[in-house]
């Protein structure tokens, strides 16, 4: 069997097709606009193998860290804290019971 695609939406309205077993994670940075004021360069990218995505916060208050929106789950993140987000080492699955009959 195939394996499904998921679709996400890219910044700029790009549309990303990948399959669900893929061993990479997508990131965008929530409200991230690039000027010299907030000195951000890096907004969206893959986090692929075994090279994590690294973090460090300037924020000397009022910065959190949060995963798929879920922003009542934040974490708080001031400086000098430091952040390294990658794939784990086993994979979950989600799966259902198969119905008597198929």
């Amino acid at each position: 069997m195939a394996a499904l695609l998921d679709q996400r939406e890219a910044p700029g309205g790009r549309t990303i097709q990948m399959p669900w077993d893929a061993r990479e994670l997508i990131f965008s940075v929530r409200e991230a606009f690039p000027s010299k004021w907030t000195q951000t360069g890096l907004v969206f990218g893959k986090v692929k193998g075994d090279e994590p995505l690294v973090i460090e916060s300037e924020n000397a208050e009022g910065g959190v860290i949060f995963s798929d929106g879920m922003q009542h789950d934040a974490l708080e993140f001031n400086a000098p804290l430091r952040a390294e987000i990658g794939l784990a080492a086993v994979a979950g699955r989600i799966g259902w019971p198969e119905k008597k009959g198929r």
